[in-house]
């Protein structure tokens, strides 16, 4: 490599040739090798041909799992399989179904300030990321220092928005790296009432392994402004490697931020490319058919002049979040009640809720009939009143 530190940072670089053109030709062309390199034929050959093996393993095993003969099937196929993905994104019920979900979505403020992103996942609890928060949050209490506001229906500059406080003290909490090298990155809040006419996104959460591939919806407000929406396509883990080269090879205005990336890649993540940065994080990720599958969590970004740039953004998958914040619920028995709805059936039958203990919880809403004893007890005083 003509850059030592490049050559320190990187075990193997990608370089991309145009069709029918020599491996000599795209190396010259790409810039960023010594004349040496030419002289190695050998490791040149052995290195194209072992990638190349691979490529041709691929496209038999598609071709034997689909039954195509020739590779002009297999063109059709991957066109089409393409064209599906696309058109799922612009069939009308399916935005319309968005556009509910999007309401469920706010921003998170503190003094004011935007923070981050966050929506309502159940009654009135919103789920955003740790490091939105982890700022104001004691670690040994974990209470916030200030007050956080969650801004509803924030879709136009100095339109008029729902802002409702959280409680001080968090639900559910993490932030840390366990022995899986999964992380995690959540947290949970309690508001002090629950959000008018907003879908509890709980209700659309799937239950399953990460997706590997397909299309994705996030919603949030990026760069701190008012609610968006970015349509981009899952990167398989297989493919990670190969989406950083791409962006690296095409932007040399980021020569060693794509090597800082592919180490700090966890298990957990599901990747993509988005131009939802800072202020995004804690926004839901809806899959093409609307269903819950991950918070939007961070990318690498950095900045080209005046534009701020992205190599691969990611989302952490609620599977593993929604496994942890029942670990931690467990003994809030007004909480559990609230899941063991009959709306949330799904989560029942998928996570272990345990039993309710005969306690009174200081989160459970007063029930009706407390609420009409409480009422009553309060007119007969009135009463009691205007007869002295």
């Amino acid at each position: 490599m003509k850059n030592n530190e490049l050559r320190k940072e990187a075990d193997y670089v990608c370089v991309y040739a145009f069709k029918d053109e020599e491996v000599e030709t795209a190396f010259d062309r790409d810039g960023r090798f010594n004349d040496k390199i030419f002289q190695k034929h050998c490791v040149l050959s052995l290195d194209f041909k072992g990638r190349a093996k691979k490529g041709k393993d691929l496209v038999d095993k598609v071709k034997q799992q689909k039954n195509l003969i020739n590779n002009l099937q297999l063109q059709k196929f991957f066109r089409e399989e393409y064209d599906k993905s696309v058109q799922s994104f612009s069939e009308v019920y399916k935005i319309k179904q968005l556009m509910r979900l999007s309401d469920s979505v706010c921003q998170i403020r503190v003094g004011g300030s935007a923070r981050g992103t966050g929506f309502l996942l159940f009654n009135r609890f919103i789920l955003t990321n740790a490091h939105v928060v982890k700022d104001f949050v004691n670690p040994h209490t974990h209470t916030l220092s200030q007050t956080l506001t969650a801004v509803f229906n924030y879709e136009v500059v100095r339109s008029k928005t729902i802002n409702i406080h959280a409680k001080s003290d968090l639900i559910a909490y993490r932030y840390e790296k366990d022995e899986k090298l999964m992380f995690h990155d959540y947290a949970l809040l309690e508001l002090e009432a629950a959000p008018n006419n907003c879908t509890e996104l709980l209700t659309c959460y799937k239950h399953g392994p990460s997706p590997n591939s397909g299309g994705i919806y996030i919603v949030g407000h990026p760069d701190c402004g008012v609610k968006k929406m970015d349509i981009c396509f899952i990167i398989g883990e297989e493919n990670q490697l190969k989406s950083i080269n791409k962006h690296r090879s095409e932007n040399v205005s980021c020569p060693y931020v794509s090597w800082q990336c592919w180490p700090n890649l966890y298990k957990n993540q599901i990747t993509y490319n988005s131009c939802f940065f800072h202020g995004s994080s804690g926004s839901p990720v809806f899959d093409a058919h609307g269903n819950l599958i991950g918070m939007h969590s961070g990318g690498f970004d950095y900045k080209e002049g005046e534009r701020t740039r992205s190599v691969i953004e990611f989302s952490y998958p609620m599977q593993p979040i929604m496994e942890s914040i029942i670990t931690q619920v467990k003994t809030k028995s007004d909480i559990i009640k609230l899941l063991k709805n009959e709306k949330f059936k799904h989560i029942q039958e998928n996570f272990d809720l345990g039993e309710i203990e005969d306690t009174c919880g200081a989160n459970m809403p007063v029930k009706e009939e407390q609420q009409t004893e409480v009422e009553e007890e309060l007119q007969t005083e009135v009463e009691e009143m205007d007869t002295k």
